[in-house]
């Protein structure tokens, strides 16, 4: 719609706290992002888990959606083997 800015006068809202993200997600994240030509957020985490240092993130360069696919379930599985359970690993 291109009127609706002025059918219906918008308010932002910017969200700053992250509930469900360590702070070291949120940093990886931004990096990846940062050149979107996009507004720069400034988020940081505020949940339990905000300084979760168990395991940082890490980015993984794969040849093919097979090799992706394998290397992303021997990852899991490796965590899953020292103990790590499976609610707290994201992909």
């Amino acid at each position: 719609m291109p009127d609706f800015d002025k059918k219906y006068n918008p308010v932002k809202i910017v969200l700053e706290e992250n509930y469900r993200s360590s702070q070291a997600i949120i940093d990886a994240s931004k990096q990846l992002i940062s050149n979107n030509p996009r507004e720069e957020k400034h988020l940081i985490a505020a949940g339990e888990n905000k300084e979760y240092t168990n395991l940082l993130p890490t980015l993984t360069v794969y040849e093919s959606e097979e090799e992706e696919m394998l290397g992303t379930l021997n990852q899991i599985l490796e965590l899953v083997n020292q103990g790590v359970l499976e609610s707290e690993i994201g992909v």
